[in-house]
């Protein structure tokens, strides 16, 4: 990214991230790299005291070049992470847009996401909701979902794994609180079934 927005050749870059945890954890990195980079080149300093009359005795001028190679390339690599998490925090430089989609779940995801990355001091100002059926629709909407769902379903009938137990769960409404969840354990574990989930 940071090679890109030196470059400016593009007036653009979207990066496509992966879901709410990994991404918050992918945006976390130049912060805590920053400091484990700061935390090596400590201790390296403190080494080379220890080192000094060994190398005086000894000498160790190759030793030293790899060293002086090894410590060049950690403070060019924790340089570029400080400009990466300047670009990520340049309000008029970088935005954060978020996709979800219109379920309590996704809701409650993207809220903790969106409160994260503004703790972090990233501008989170557009949020795009995906696979809303439109009011004056609906019909031909659900079926095209019915549809897609599908060939997704025939793709995990196909799963070449022994281990692996595919049960489908029809969607009338979604997965939240007690009652929908012994519904789904009951469904996984008929064995438990009447059991108190608690």
């Amino acid at each position: 990214m940071i090679k890109f927005a030196k470059a400016g050749t593009y007036d653009y870059i979207i990066v496509d991230t992966a879901p709410t945890g990994h991404t918050l954890r992918l945006l976390e990195l130049p912060t805590f790299l920053e400091g484990f980079i700061g935390k090596i080149m400590t201790l390296k300093k403190q080494i080379n005291l220890l080192l000094a009359p060994l190398r005086a005795l000894f000498g160790s001028a190759e030793l030293d070049s790899s060293v002086i190679d090894a410590e060049r390339k950690l403070s060019d690599f924790r340089e570029n992470l400080v400009e990466l998490k300047k670009l990520l925090t340049s309000k008029s430089r970088f935005e954060f847009i978020t996709v979800a989609i219109p379920t309590g779940m996704s809701i409650f995801e993207t809220e903790r996401l969106i409160q994260s990355l503004k703790e972090q001091g990233i501008a989170v100002n557009n949020l795009l909701v995906n696979q809303v059926f439109p009011r004056n629709e609906p019909e031909r909407f659900r079926a095209r979902a019915v549809k897609d769902q599908s060939v997704s379903l025939r793709e995990w009938n196909n799963v070449d794994d022994d281990a692996l137990r595919v049960t489908y769960i029809p969607y009338q409404q979604e997965v939240i609180g007690l009652e929908s969840l012994t519904g789904i354990a009951e469904k996984l574990c008929p064995d438990l079934k009447g059991d108190d989930p608690m």
